[in-house]
């Protein structure tokens, strides 16, 4: 946790402990935990948790495939690694991107016997965007595929045909504006 975090937690009277804001909560950033951002003498971003975003800019660069935007219930179970490697298999084997995060989801609250943490009951929510950089959906997939087969010559893909979904946006200036 960066240190102006730790500083607002403390300045509004909250605590940190095993990591945790007050003991309990993993994140000190939330839309909801409304707990913790009751007291009335106190601007919104100065609560011991608050909605303000913490943002920052990054160029995209086609190398980056997709973003994920993943509440903590996610965090908790998963790395970031484990959720780049789901999610670029699920692509390789022709899933759609709500299928890869409905499963990525159902994953982190399953109790498998080899998964070796605990299951997560938190509230999930998660998010897929694909990139494809003035590609086609077909050759997004194709190039994710290859990618994956290059860096995984021993795994087996399970699905290969091409029932795969993806929502592209794009916008259109209107010159008559």
């Amino acid at each position: 946790m960066q240190q102006d975090e730790k500083t607002r937690i403390y300045n509004s009277g909250g605590f940190l402990q095993s990591g945790r804001v007050n003991g309990k909560l993993a994140v000190s950033r939330s839309l909801g935990d409304f707990i913790y951002k009751s007291n009335t003498s106190l601007p919104s971003d100065e609560q011991t948790i608050t909605a303000n975003p913490d943002i920052f800019i990054k160029e995209i660069t086609k190398d980056d495939e997709f973003i994920v935007l993943a509440c903590d219930g996610v965090w908790d179970y998963m790395t970031n690694e484990q959720v780049i490697e789901f999610i670029r298999e699920g692509i390789a084997n022709r899933l759609g991107l709500s299928q890869i995060a409905e499963n990525l989801l159902n994953e982190c609250a399953s109790e498998k016997e080899e998964v070796m943490k605990k299951p997560s009951y938190d509230n999930m929510t998660m998010i897929i965007v694909g990139f494809l950089h003035g590609r086609t959906k077909e050759e997004y997939y194709n190039m994710i595929k290859e990618r994956y087969i290059k860096e995984h010559p021993d795994k087996q893909l399970t699905n290969t045909n091409n029932n795969s979904e993806i929502v592209e946006i794009k916008s259109t200036i209107n010159s008559n504006s």
